[in-house]
């Protein structure tokens, strides 16, 4: 079964900017998949999961002329993987 404890934020890691961050994380530096979707673990449903990286999907994928970014994309592909598996 896949790991789904909320694992609280350091001092530091929130509330960032710049490249990489979305939702105040660097997605670069830290491995926060269900804050950078937005979601709480303990009551996130499959479709909330589906939706949320949607949403960042259109954002981020690199046929988007505006905001595509293909290194963000791929690690917002990470993170999905890493919480749909075994829900």
């Amino acid at each position: 079964m896949l790991y789904r404890k909320f694992v609280g934020i350091l001092s530091g890691e929130e509330n960032q900017q710049g490249y990489g961050c979305i939702n105040g994380i660097n997605i670069f530096n830290y491995f926060k998949p269900w804050q950078v979707f937005g979601l709480d673990p303990k009551t996130a449903t499959k479709e909330e999961i589906k939706s949320a990286y949607y949403r960042l999907s259109k954002i981020y994928h690199p046929d988007n002329p505006e905001t595509g970014d293909r290194g963000i994309f791929e690690r917002v592909e990470i993170m999905y993987k890493s919480i749909i598996t075994g829900i």
